[in-house]
């Protein structure tokens, strides 16, 4: 049975015991275009006292508050000619800034302004073209079926289909992308099931609650505030242990060489940092200024100098790495 509560933000379902199979667990059934309406509903089971079944409160994700919405690079984006024009003229942007941090720092806000005003443009375009593409080639799929088209309109058609076939595809890209599996190429026309895995991951990293000192946390600055205390504790200076080492702990064969020394301490050279950048998965987690190894691929010719002389700055011990791990990527930065 499906009840809406009041609310009309849950919907309230329990078992019926004349189902014997339904009966052994409290389930969910959703099909997949609810899904994909409500790609952030989750389940909670609530006590059973006094049934014998848990009641299931499920919850549409409407009235989920994320605060501001944060930069991430887009793999669709590349498909654009145009986007390679906003990186290299954000890139290029004349920057007096002496500190390499500094310059990066200028570098990445840039860029990031600059892109959410071309992809906001680029994604309005292409929902507008879908709708009017898809009317026209309704219009003249009915025709075709009472007569036979012109050349012209048979032109059309096939025009037509090669766009919306365009924007299909970067749609593919976007939730593939955002659904994480790797196992699924681009071009097999799964963006049914990638929006589900896409879904199926917002909700597995939705946090309800976090448990603190004092009890349960539910509200976001109350969560924030656990997380933040929780780490700052797990990060601490620990004090001097109470042990050391002896000088002759270790073997002479086991300690490192002259040679392998001065290799170790040797200055990062260009090309073992692109090997390494590389060698990195392109499509995995963005960093935290939004940047996947994918942008550092592409764009790796436009961008090395800036990034080797932070790996200079970090040998000379001279970078401030707090600053580069906080340089979080919103939207409106």
């Amino acid at each position: 049975m499906i009840e809406l509560n009041p609310s009309n933000k849950f919907f309230t379902w329990t078992n019926n015991q004349e189902h014997p199979i339904l009966a052994k667990i409290d389930r969910i059934f959703v099909s997949g275009l609810w899904d994909a309406a409500f790609p952030l509903s989750s389940v909670k089971a609530l006590d059973r006292f006094p049934s014998d079944h848990n009641p299931l409160v499920l919850d549409s994700g409407m009235n989920s508050c994320f605060g501001k919405k944060r930069f991430r690079f887009e793999k669709w984006w590349l498909e654009k000619e145009s986007f390679y024009s906003i990186v290299e003229k954000a890139w290029g942007t004349p920057c007096t800034l002496s500190n390499c941090m500094d310059r990066w720092q200028f570098r990445v806000r840039t860029l990031r302004r600059m892109i959410r005003g071309w992809a906001a443009n680029e994604v309005a375009v292409q929902n507008r073209d879908k709708v009017v593409l898809s009317k026209e080639f309704t219009r003249l799929e009915s025709l075709a079926e009472i007569r036979e088209l012109s050349s012209v309109e048979r032109q059309e058609l096939a025009y037509i289909e090669d766009k919306l076939e365009k924007i299909w595809s970067l749609d593919e890209i976007r939730v593939r992308q955002r659904s994480r599996d790797r196992n699924i190429l681009e071009g097999d026309k799964n963006t049914t099931y990638l929006q589900a895995v896409a879904n199926q991951r917002s909700r597995k990293k939705k946090i309800e609650c976090l448990e603190s000192p004092t009890g349960l946390v539910y509200d976001q600055k109350g969560m924030m505030r656990v997380a933040v205390d929780f780490y700052k504790n797990l990060f601490a200076k620990d004090p001097e242990p109470f042990f050391k080492l002896g000088q002759n702990f270790w073997e002479e064969e086991d300690k490192v060489s002259r040679n392998e020394n001065e290799l170790l301490i040797a200055p990062f050279s260009e090309s073992e940092i692109k090997d390494a950048i590389f060698s990195c998965y392109a499509e995995g987690a963005a960093g935290p200024d939004g940047l996947s190894f994918l942008f550092y691929q592409k764009f790796w010719n436009l961008i090395k100098y800036d990034v080797v002389a932070l790996f200079d700055d970090f040998h000379k011990g001279v970078l401030d790495l707090k600053r580069l791990n906080f340089c979080f990527g919103y939207f409106n930065s």
